[in-house]
């Protein structure tokens, strides 16, 4: 179907919005152009990318099926509206969704690899396999669907071509956290392993920690200097991002302790490890690290830190993974509200101080309530037992 195409300048101009995060003022551009534009399949793709960004996921799909009715052969709106599937946990429909990018666009790697993923998910190891390796015949150097690989190895119970393929990804990409993680996860099982034990049974827990309580509450002092080099560094308007924060909430993203190479974040680092690895007795691994400035008026939605892999059954990550609060200053105690953290199942409200640490697992729901005058200012990570 012949399409009216918008002037090239103006879809420039859309798009550098989109990658400069200012998804709103990309819309509303989409949305004018539209107007003398309605049925092109560029802009649809672009306007279902953005709803995407913004977590509208039926809006996004609305909008990559739109394109698709237009040009059905569009590989990037498959792909788009493939991944978009994937997070609505609409499997089934993904697969055929990639298949459709691949079928487009046989060469684009990172499509063979997002259907391995999917077919992963649904347990359809032979076929992931198959897709993951064309990924990887296309990008040899492609880290994710090495790492991919590899987690496909430790499904089938092959944990040592698992964790080889960890490690030549980790080698082509050591800044990726999740192949980082899964790398120190994985050699830790095998250090572990008893040789009674078959990792392909997928109920194996012999490498599970638990907490002396939970919560676990610890304490360590605060240096000022601490605080004072949170608020010297660049933070995000978490309101204006996925983060569950909202009201006056900024912060860091999730990586403080690797993008931060100040004496000061390095020995906070060290001892949490070490104050963490004497409390549970387990080595531990750190994933997310961040800070958050809570003002008035701030707060945190009810939410817990699992993500998809660690839901993964061949992995069972999730029962290895503590979720740590660590409170620099509590802000103002004499409010009507002075805020508390609150954990459900059971329910629990904890009123914190200066210098206590809460750890608590991932997978535990919580909320933050605080409505003082001053800052709370904490540091948060997640992590995972070894």
């Amino acid at each position: 179907m012949s399409q009216r195409k918008p002037p090239k300048e103006k879809i420039n101009y859309i798009l550098n919005l989109f990658e400069s995060n200012q998804i709103q003022q990309a819309l509303d551009l989409i949305d004018s152009l539209s107007k003398n534009y309605p049925d092109n399949s560029l802009l649809l793709n672009i306007r279902g990318a953005c709803y995407a960004d913004l977590g509208q996921l039926d809006i996004a799909a609305q909008s990559y099926k739109k394109a698709l009715s237009i040009k059905p052969d569009y590989a990037k709106a498959h792909y788009n509206l493939g991944g978009v599937l994937q997070e609505l946990d609409k499997l089934g429909d993904s697969v055929k969704s990639y298949r459709s990018a691949i079928k487009f666009e046989p060469k684009n790697a990172q499509a063979h690899n997002n259907l391995a993923i999917v077919l992963r998910e649904l347990n359809q190891l032979e076929e992931a396999e198959i897709s993951c390796r064309k990924a990887i015949a296309l990008n040899p150097e492609y880290a994710e669907a090495l790492c991919c690989l590899g987690i496909i190895n430790y499904s089938n119970g092959d944990l040592d071509s698992a964790i080889g393929h960890m490690k030549k990804a980790n080698a082509i990409d050591p800044n990726l956290k999740i192949i980082k993680l899964l790398l120190a996860v994985l050699e830790s099982r095998k250090i572990h392993k008893n040789s009674e034990v078959s990792y392909s049974n997928k109920n194996n827990q012999d490498y599970v920690v638990d907490l002396p309580s939970n919560p676990l509450i610890l304490n360590r002092d605060v240096e000022h200097e601490l605080i004072d080099k949170l608020y010297q560094i660049k933070s995000l308007e978490l309101n204006k991002t996925k983060d569950p924060s909202y009201g006056n909430a900024r912060g860091s993203g999730y990586q403080l302790f690797q993008d931060e190479d100040s004496a000061i974040i390095k020995t906070v680092e060290d001892d949490i490890v070490k104050i963490v690895t004497k409390a549970i007795k387990a080595d531990i691994h750190i994933k997310d690290s961040f800070f958050t400035i809570l003002g008035s008026g701030g707060g945190v939605n009810r939410h817990n830190h699992i993500s998809a892999l660690d839901l993964d059954s061949s992995l069972n990550l999730a029962q290895q993974k503590f979720s740590l609060v660590y409170y620099l200053s509590i802000g103002d105690q004499d409010c009507r509200e002075p805020g508390i953290l609150k954990l459900y199942d059971p329910s629990e409200n904890i009123l914190p101080h200066n210098g206590m640490i809460i750890i608590f697992p991932s997978d535990r729901n919580h909320s933050v309530i605080y409505n003082g005058k001053k800052d709370r200012v904490i540091i948060g990570i997640n992590f995972y037992s070894l």
